[in-house]
Protein backbone atom coordinates (compact mmCIF):
# COMPACT_ATOMS: atom_id res chain seq x y z
CA UNK A 1 0.00 0.00 0.00
CA UNK A 2 3.08 1.70 1.22
CA UNK A 3 4.44 1.30 -2.31
CA UNK A 4 1.40 2.66 -4.06
CA UNK A 5 0.91 5.88 -2.74
CA UNK A 6 4.95 6.48 -2.96
CA UNK A 7 4.27 6.05 -6.65
CA UNK A 8 0.93 7.79 -6.99
CA UNK A 9 2.89 10.95 -5.67
CA UNK A 10 5.77 10.80 -8.01
CA UNK A 11 3.27 10.29 -10.87
CA UNK A 12 1.75 13.36 -9.39
CA UNK A 13 4.68 15.53 -8.73
CA UNK A 14 5.91 14.60 -12.68
CA UNK A 15 2.87 15.69 -14.23
CA UNK A 16 3.09 18.70 -12.20
CA UNK A 17 6.52 19.59 -13.14
CA UNK A 18 5.94 18.86 -17.07
CA UNK A 19 2.94 21.12 -16.74
CA UNK A 20 4.63 23.70 -15.48
CA UNK A 21 7.77 23.79 -17.11
CA UNK A 22 6.46 23.27 -20.66
CA UNK A 23 5.88 26.26 -21.38
CA UNK A 24 9.55 27.37 -21.10
CA UNK A 25 10.53 25.27 -24.11
CA UNK A 26 9.84 25.95 -27.40
CA UNK A 27 8.72 22.67 -29.25
CA UNK A 28 11.51 22.43 -32.26
CA UNK A 29 9.70 22.26 -35.53
CA UNK A 30 9.59 19.07 -37.33
CA UNK A 31 12.38 17.60 -39.83
CA UNK A 32 10.74 15.09 -41.67
CA UNK A 33 10.81 14.19 -45.46
CA UNK A 34 9.48 17.05 -46.65
CA UNK A 35 10.84 19.98 -44.15
CA UNK A 36 12.54 22.33 -45.82
CA UNK A 37 12.87 25.90 -43.43
CA UNK A 38 13.57 28.00 -46.71
CA UNK A 39 11.09 26.49 -49.88
CA UNK A 40 8.29 25.01 -47.17
CA UNK A 41 7.04 21.54 -48.63
CA UNK A 42 7.62 20.51 -52.18
CA UNK A 43 5.95 20.67 -55.12
CA UNK A 44 2.64 18.31 -55.32
CA UNK A 45 4.20 16.31 -57.84
CA UNK A 46 7.24 15.68 -55.85
CA UNK A 47 5.04 14.40 -52.80
CA UNK A 48 2.93 11.81 -55.45
CA UNK A 49 5.65 10.20 -56.69
CA UNK A 50 7.31 9.65 -52.83
CA UNK A 51 3.61 8.58 -52.19
CA UNK A 52 3.26 6.08 -55.11
CA UNK A 53 6.39 4.95 -54.60
CA UNK A 54 5.77 3.85 -51.34
CA UNK A 55 2.30 2.53 -52.21
CA UNK A 56 4.54 0.16 -54.83
CA UNK A 57 7.08 -0.99 -52.10
CA UNK A 58 4.26 -1.39 -49.64
CA UNK A 59 2.14 -3.62 -52.10
CA UNK A 60 5.12 -5.50 -52.92
CA UNK A 61 5.83 -6.30 -49.45
CA UNK A 62 2.25 -7.51 -48.73
CA UNK A 63 2.50 -9.41 -51.68
CA UNK A 64 5.80 -11.32 -50.71
CA UNK A 65 4.27 -11.40 -46.77
CA UNK A 66 0.90 -13.65 -48.37
CA UNK A 67 3.10 -15.80 -50.48
CA UNK A 68 5.37 -16.47 -47.34
CA UNK A 69 2.38 -17.03 -45.35
CA UNK A 70 0.76 -19.52 -47.76
CA UNK A 71 3.99 -21.56 -48.30
CA UNK A 72 4.26 -22.01 -44.47
CA UNK A 73 0.58 -22.75 -44.36
CA UNK A 74 0.89 -25.18 -46.99
CA UNK A 75 4.22 -27.26 -45.24
CA UNK A 76 1.85 -27.34 -41.84
CA UNK A 77 -0.90 -28.88 -43.78
CA UNK A 78 1.84 -31.48 -45.42
CA UNK A 79 3.12 -32.38 -41.68
CA UNK A 80 -0.36 -32.50 -40.30
CA UNK A 81 -1.48 -34.94 -43.40
CA UNK A 82 1.50 -37.12 -43.22
CA UNK A 83 1.43 -37.47 -39.24
CA UNK A 84 -2.54 -37.88 -39.97
CA UNK A 85 -1.39 -41.17 -42.19
CA UNK A 86 1.08 -42.68 -40.08
CA UNK A 87 -1.62 -42.59 -37.18
CA UNK A 88 -4.26 -44.32 -39.49
CA UNK A 89 -1.19 -46.89 -40.41
CA UNK A 90 -0.75 -47.54 -36.75
CA UNK A 91 -4.29 -48.46 -35.68
CA UNK A 92 -4.77 -50.04 -38.85
CA UNK A 93 -1.95 -52.63 -37.63
CA UNK A 94 -3.01 -52.64 -33.96
CA UNK A 95 -6.40 -53.47 -35.45
CA UNK A 96 -5.12 -56.24 -37.64
CA UNK A 97 -3.36 -57.74 -34.76
CA UNK A 98 -6.45 -57.73 -32.35
CA UNK A 99 -7.93 -59.47 -34.97
CA UNK A 100 -4.96 -62.14 -34.94
CA UNK A 101 -4.49 -62.80 -31.47
CA UNK A 102 -8.18 -62.16 -29.93
CA UNK A 103 -8.17 -61.88 -25.96
CA UNK A 104 -10.04 -64.37 -24.16
CA UNK A 105 -13.02 -62.43 -22.42
CA UNK A 106 -13.85 -63.24 -19.09
CA UNK A 107 -17.49 -62.95 -18.05
CA UNK A 108 -17.95 -60.17 -15.64
CA UNK A 109 -18.52 -61.89 -12.20
CA UNK A 110 -21.55 -61.02 -10.32
CA UNK A 111 -21.16 -58.56 -7.61
CA UNK A 112 -23.15 -60.49 -5.18
CA UNK A 113 -20.57 -63.50 -5.51
CA UNK A 114 -18.09 -61.34 -4.44
CA UNK A 115 -19.67 -60.13 -1.53
CA UNK A 116 -20.68 -63.59 -0.52
CA UNK A 117 -17.21 -64.47 -0.78
CA UNK A 118 -16.05 -62.34 1.47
Amino acid sequence: MGHLFAFLVGAGVATWYARRHSSYHSPQPERGPYYSPAAGYPPQAERSKEWDEQRARFRDMSAQAGNTMMDVTESTLDVMQVAVQTLKEKLAEHRSMRMEHPQPVSPPQDQTNRLQEA
